[in-house]
């Protein structure tokens, strides 16, 4: 008889899952799918708030999984409910786990971002079409030393702007190909010359 699991998030992100292997996907949301289920098992006391997880995992507009990824980048600690701990030294345990986590938040988001930069057809593609990626991709890979994340990821706006530009990659990846064979021709009109 199979176990029990307490954490609905873990349950949430196994559903996405086994979704994904249904259809027989590959690539950045899989990637992310298996990185969260890693990092949620070993977390997996940590409980997400109740109104959260309905977001999270009812969303419909995009992945349980990008979803968790935006709102662990926005709320940070302030996703997780420590209050059904009543012990003061469980619930000051479960908040250092959740730092440790939410530390990891930022390259997890970075290689995400690379994942589906892979998929593009120019190297600044994203860069170029999505609002406050540049942004947040320089503080993260140059400042991830100096600030703790609350200060690193500083603002929930350039955050939600990047994920909602996202949801239309299709149209960034067409804008991409027009620009690469743009690129092309002037690069042939040059070689002419």
């Amino acid at each position: 008889m199979a176990a029990r699991i307490n954490n609905q998030l873990l349950v949430c992100l196994g559903q996405e899952e086994l979704r994904i292997h249904k259809i027989k996907l590959t690539g950045p949301t899989y990637r992310l799918n298996r990185t969260l289920i890693e990092e949620f098992v070993t977390f997996s006391d940590i409980i997400i708030k109740e109104d959260h997880l309905k977001k999270i995992c009812n969303s419909g507009l995009s992945s349980p999984s990008v979803e968790l990824l935006k709102y662990l980048l926005i709320e940070k600690t302030n996703l997780f409910d420590f209050s059904t701990t009543k012990n003061k030294t469980e619930r000051l345990r479960l908040q250092t786990k959740a730092n440790g986590l939410i530390v990891c938040v930022p390259q997890i988001f970075l290689r995400w971002i690379a994942n589906i930069q892979a998929l593009c057809p120019t190297a600044d593609c994203l860069d170029k079409h999505i609002p406050h990626l540049k942004y947040l991709k320089f503080r993260i890979q140059y400042l991830e030393d100096e600030l703790p994340v609350d200060k690193l990821i500083d603002s929930p706006e350039r955050v939600r702007s990047v994920f909602n530009s996202l949801k239309n990659l299709d149209s960034i990846i067409r804008n991409c190909n027009k620009d690469k064979k743009r690129r092309e021709k002037l690069l042939k009109k040059k070689q002419r010359r």
